[in-house]
């Protein structure tokens, strides 16, 4: 045996001055962050940061948090009770406040619920694709707890005529 060592270094051909070909034939798709919108939003994708050393706010996932799935369930079903509700009181002499919603009353009951819908649904949306955002998760929560307060006063004013 050799006792020198760097003798075994001998037989180690030199590196190459080439460069490695990079013969992937898909982009890399982690060159960009996840999107806002992506194919993970419903099935698969990230709930959370993957690692430790990752900001443990501000960032995006592909799905929402199981604490924030009741919370978002609850908005849209506040949402369509608020509708019928709403029709109730219009149809006994109550009047609409919302600007908007009086101009879709204007058009009929179908044009206003569906717009009703599609932007409780819409900025639903928006909050929860920013659930790790600045206290994201309280303000879905109250919303939930704001829709809660408005269903009630409704079921009071019902109970009352």
């Amino acid at each position: 045996m050799n006792s020198n060592p760097g003798s075994g270094l001998q037989n180690i051909p030199p590196a190459s001055t080439h460069l490695p070909v990079d013969r992937r034939r898909l982009k890399d798709r982690r060159r960009r962050p996840t999107p806002i919108i992506s194919r993970y939003l419903f099935v698969g994708g990230r709930r959370a940061n993957r690692r430790l050393s990752d900001p443990p706010t501000n960032y995006y996932v592909d799905r929402p948090c199981k604490g924030l799935i009741i919370p978002a369930i609850s908005i849209i079903l506040f949402g369509v009770l608020d509708t019928i509700f709403t029709y109730k009181l219009l149809v006994l002499g109550g009047s609409e406040l919302n600007p908007l919603i009086s101009l879709s009353l204007s058009l009929g009951w179908g044009y206003c619920l569906s717009l009703k819908f599609v932007l409780t649904v819409a900025g639903l949306s928006v909050l929860l694709l920013h659930q790790n955002f600045f206290r994201m998760q309280r303000i879905v929560s109250s919303v939930a707890v704001f829709y809660l307060s408005l269903i009630s006063y409704q079921v009071f004013l019902l109970s009352q005529i």
